[in-house]
C-alpha cells in the first residue's frame, strides 16, 4: 500500500493516479477542505483521509508532501515505524523516474505548458506516462517513457538523473532559498550535468548561456545559432505559425492555437 502524506498536492496527487494505474493499491491523507486537484483522485476512488497518526500502518510505503516536516502528526508516526518504508515526494519520484526512459521539463516558467505538449506528442509515439504539476497523472503499464515536470524548488530536481531534459529558461525565483541569482544558476548547471544524455535549452536565454555543459546540448529559439529553430513567425488571434529549421534544413510549418 502506498501512502500519501498531503495526497491533494500538486505533484503528490499525479504521482499517486500514476501508482494507482499500474495497478498498486493507493490511499493518502490530507486537510477537509476542497482542493479541485482531489477531483481525478476521488474518479479512481482512490481514499482520501483526515490527518490521524492512527492512518498509517505496518507494511506501508509512505510518501511525504513537500508542506510537511518532521513533526507532523502522521510523518512523526511513520519515521517513528520500523514496519513502514517513508520517502519524501522528489526522493521516491528520482527513483521511480529510474524504471523508464525519463524525460524532466525544467526551468523557472512555462513548465506545466511543456509537459503537457510533450506529453500530447509522445503518447501518439509510444507507451508514455507523465506526471504534470497541475495535478494531472496518466500511466500506461509497460511505459518505454515517463515525462515528468521537475522543479528547483529547494534543489528537488537534483533528485532527478532523466535520460532527457528540457530547460525552459532560467529567471531568479523561490527566492527564500536561492539568495543570488549565481546560486540559482549554479543548481540548473548541477541538474543539466547529471542528465544522463542529452540537455535541450532555450539557446537565446542568457542565463543559461552561463551554463558550462558537459554533456550532449541541443538549442532551440528564434537566433541562428540555435540547433532548432523558429522562423517566419506570425502571431495573431489564432495563435501562433512558423516554420521550423533544424541545422538550417526546413523541418515543417506549424500552426500552434496558444499565446505568450
Amino acid at each position: 500500500m502506498y501512502y500519501f502524506i498531503g495526497i491533494k498536492g500538486s505533484g503528490m496527487a499525479p504521482l499517486a493516479e500514476i501508482l494507482y494505474e499500474l495497478g498498486n493499491e493507493v490511499c493518502g491523507s490530507d486537510i477537509d477542505k476542497y482542493i479541485f486537484i482531489e477531483e481525478e483522485l476521488r474518479k479512481r476512488n482512490i481514499p482520501i483521509y483526515s490527518f490521524d497518526a492512527d492512518n498509517i500502518k505496518d507494511g506501508y510505503t509512505v510518501i511525504i508532501g513537500n508542506a510537511f516536516n518532521d513533526e507532523h502528526v502522521e510523518v512523526k508516526a511513520a519515521l517513528a515505524n520500523p514496519n513502514v518504508k517513508c520517502y519524501r515526494y522528489f526522493e521516491f519520484l528520482g527513483q521511480f523516474m529510474e524504471k523508464f526512459i525519463s524525460i524532466s521539463i525544467a526551468g523557472t516558467h512555462g513548465k506545466t505548458t511543456t509537459t503537457g505538449m510533450a506529453y500530447h506528442l509522445f503518447e501518439d509515439f509510444d507507451k508514455t506516462s507523465v506526471l504534470i504539476g497541475d495535478g494531472t497523472g496518466h500511466a500506461v503499464k509497460d511505459s518505454k517513457y515517463f515525462i515528468a515536470e521537475s522543479c528547483e524548488f529547494q534543489d528537488h530536481f537534483l533528485y532527478y538523473y532523466p535520460k532527457y531534459a528540457i530547460i525552459n529558461n532560467i529567471e531568479l525565483d523561490h527566492v527564500d532559498y536561492f539568495k543570488t541569482l549565481e546560486r540559482y544558476i549554479e543548481s540548473f548547471e548541477k541538474f543539466a550535468n547529471q542528465v544522463k544524455d542529452t540537455v535541450i535549452v532555450w539557446g537565446d536565454d542568457p542565463n543559461i548561456k552561463k551554463i558550462n555543459f558537459e554533456k550532449r546540448v541541443m538549442r532551440f529559439g528564434l537566433n541562428d545559432y540555435n540547433d532548432v529553430r523558429a522562423v517566419n513567425i506570425i502571431e495573431n488571434n489564432l495563435g501562433f505559425s512558423f516554420d521550423v529549421y533544424i541545422h538550417n534544413e526546413l523541418f515543417g510549418h506549424f500552426n500552434l492555437p496558444f499565446f505568450g
